[in-house]
């Protein structure tokens, strides 16, 4: 039995548990596609490439940049093409195009099984941004013991590619990327640690074919007979390398001098971490700690995100939490920006690619784009690393300078703050800040309250005692009020006689008592009345006065009016307040225009003298003795000079009443006597008949 290295073994805690990780990490295990892959066409993530020559479809596809079209196994077996010289169509087999891709699976199936490739290879590259999508040229035959049966195949050389829709010819193509082309690091894990076998890494050289390669892991394996290479074997599928790559950096020897195991945060898992105080006080005001020079934020920032920022700047390591939409992407653009500021690298890591997006996008619109390198991404390549490299380099932006903005931005703030300060300071002795009368005016608002301006006022000089007891006797009425109801309809609402002697209370219960009959009587009358006049009052002490006076109204007609007033009480109560309101208004329509009519027009009717004035409208009409009488009528019943025009005459054109339309155009001008002596004439007829 051989004992184990002791010197080889991890000494400390960190390199035990970095062991152990890079050992969890390794999948070595023949589930992972890279240590067996089941070859055939059931697999719905995979896609079998027959009759493919390794070397052509490598220069067709890597070297000359060609897209590949797959052909399905029920397509002849010969492709047409055209010579673009003589325009022969030639026939010739897909075997001889390089840029064919024959499948094992008809055109129906092929055609799902692409989409179905197109929209996972899509949707990892979105969340995760990386492609996994690979073209495996090659495949390694082995077994996992000299006793075993079962045939395991791995992929030697993997090409990234990506799948493009063709819309116009329904189908798909296949390109390769510009990513590095890869070998599969996983059986080289697992041949090393199982087997001791190292397998070769790809030539460096830019002309090297897949055959070259395939010939020196021939003679590497020589030493296993039953192992074999197919160099012709060619599958699309997926792979993935990401925990490879966390394996190669946890490897001791990447460490260089264990510099990564004197790092704090490693010892902080192993033997805890120290709290250490905060650099800042936590109710600290954050102006009286940072002056505007002081913080560098590229995006807006909250007094949380502010500590978050400046903890971190001042070397601290620590964890936030928050629910989406806190601001966490916006801090981290900040610290990014301050760190950059202070002359530091950031290396910003994500699970999802849709994080590192928005960062970024942010970075970018405040003009910092220039100061971001993408090493993870659909387009992290070499060529595309090194153009952005270089177009940062040569950038050049002239340094600015922020003492001016900086004095603008500091006044500012103490202005703010301020302003913040005088809200929230008590008033005089009422020790109320204006922030809580605001409050309370607002609630008061909302609740349908309308405030006092004398009680403002008044409250304005109270002190703080005297608002307590204020507010300590509005809470008793409101008490009182909620229990007993409001004041007005309180039973005893209006008595003055509170400190009556006994003597004095017995001597008013009889007339208390008569007083109640009284009362009840006057408001059974009330109502009798009240409901023959049609009014709908409660009986009080006001509507009794007014019912008093509406009696008053009707008991002054004079006596010349008795029959008037004998119709009128015949008639229904509400016929009686429509008349009275009539004849308000007939009164007063009267008096305004006492000044244009004479006493006589009032008692003429004014619809036959108003259809005589209509014939004038025409020009034969104005002849008309029927118009002429007309006029010289109207002219005795005015005060002011008889009007020109016969529009004038009959009052703005009203000749309804003989269901005639007014005129298009009127040529005729009307002074201001002329309007007032016309208009009120037919208006004031109507009432007048209308009363009668």
């Amino acid at each position: 039995m051989v004992e184990p290295n002791n010197s080889s073994l991890p000494r400390s805690p960190v390199e035990r548990l970095l062991a152990d990780a890079r050992l969890r990490l390794v999948e070595t295990g023949t589930r992972n596609r890279l240590v067996h892959t089941p070859r055939g066409g059931k697999r719905a993530r995979s896609l079998p490439i027959i009759e493919g020559e390794g070397d052509g479809l490598f220069e067709a596809l890597v070297r000359a940049s060609k897209v590949m079209r797959f052909v399905a196994a029920d397509k002849k077996r010969e492709l047409a093409l055209e010579d673009p010289n003589s325009g022969v169509k030639r026939y010739v087999a897909y075997d001889a195009v390089p840029t064919s891709l024959r499948t094992t699976l008809d055109e129906e199936k092929l055609e799902k099984r692409l989409l179905a490739i197109y929209r996972d290879a899509k949707t990892a590259e979105e969340e995760q941004g990386i492609n996994i999508l690979f073209l495996a040229i090659g495949f390694l035959r082995w077994y996992e013991d000299e006793k075993s049966e079962v045939l395991r195949e791995v992929p030697l050389v993997l090409v990234p590619v990506s799948l493009m829709r063709d819309l116009r010819r329904s189908s798909f193509d296949l390109r390769c990327r510009e990513d590095d082309i890869a070998t599969n690091q996983a059986i080289q894990e697992r041949l090393r640690a199982d087997f001791g076998i190292v397998l070769p890494e790809l030539p460096e050289s830019e002309e090297w074919l897949p055959s070259e390669y395939f010939a020196s892991v021939r003679e590497t394996i020589a030493t296993k007979s039953r192992w074999s290479i197919d160099p012709n074997g060619v599958e699309l599928g997926f792979y993935s390398f990401s925990k490879l790559l966390m394996i190669r950096d946890l490897e001791p020897a990447a460490w260089g001098e264990k510099s990564i195991l004197k790092h704090q945060l490693l010892h902080g898992l192993t033997e805890g971490f120290n709290e250490d105080p905060s650099p800042f006080p936590h109710d600290a005001p954050l102006d009286k700690l940072f002056a505007p020079s002081d913080l560098i934020q590229v995006v807006d920032a909250d007094s949380s995100q502010t500590i978050v920022v400046e903890t971190i700047r001042a070397g601290r390591n620590l964890v936030v939490q928050g629910p989406p939409g806190t601001g966490k992407s916006q801090t981290i653009a900040n610290i990014i920006g301050a760190a950059v500021h202070d002359g530091k690298s950031v290396l910003f890591v994500a699970e999802k690619m849709a994080a590192l997006n928005v960062v970024h996008h942010r970075l970018q619109k405040v003009g910092l784009g220039p100061i971001c390198l993408q090493l993870h991404s659909r387009g992290a390549n070499k060529r595309q690393v090194l153009a952005e490299i270089e177009e940062t380099l040569n950038q050049h932006s002239p340094v600015p300078d922020p003492t001016a903005e900086c004095a603008r931005l500091k006044e500012l703030r103490d202005a703010l703050n301020a302003t913040d300060e005088r809200m929230h300071s008590p008033v005089g002795d009422t020790g109320m800040t204006p922030f809580q009368a605001l409050s309370l005016l607002i609630a008061a608002g909302e609740a349908g309250v309308v405030s006092d301006r004398s009680l403002l006022s008044e409250a304005g000089t109270w002190s703080k005692s005297q608002h307590a007891s204020v507010m300590q006797a509005a809470h008793q009425l409101s008490e009182i009020t909620a229990s007993a109801g409001p004041c007005f309809a309180h039973p005893y609402f209006g008595t003055h006689a509170v400190a009556l002697q006994p003597a004095e209370i017995a001597r008013m219960t009889d007339p208390l008592a008569e007083l109640e009959t009284a009362s009840a009587g006057l408001a059974e009358y009330f109502e009798a009345i009240a409901r023959y006049l049609g009014l709908e009052q409660e009986p009080s002490l006001s509507a009794c006065s007014s019912l008093v006076a509406i009696l008053q109204i009707v008991g002054s007609i004079p006596p010349d009016a008795a029959e008037l007033a004998a119709t009128i009480a015949a008639q229904n109560p509400v016929r009686v307040q429509e008349a009275s309101k009539i004849g308000v208004n007939w009164s007063d329509l009267r008096a305004a225009h006492s000044q244009t009519f004479v006493d006589a027009a009032w008692d003429i009717p004014a619809v036959p003298l108003r259809h005589s004035l209509g014939s004038g409208l025409s020009f034969f009409g104005r002849f008309r003795g029927t118009y002429r009488k007309a006029s010289k009528v109207l002219a005795t019943l005015i005060k002011a000079p008889l009007p020109r025009t016969a529009q004038s005459r009959i009052a703005n054109g009203r000749y309804a009443d003989r269901g005639r339309k007014s005129p298009r155009r009127s040529y005729c001008r009307r002074s201001g006597n002329e309007r007032d002596a016309a208009r009120p004439l037919a208006r004031s007829k109507d009432r007048l008949r209308v009363a009668s």
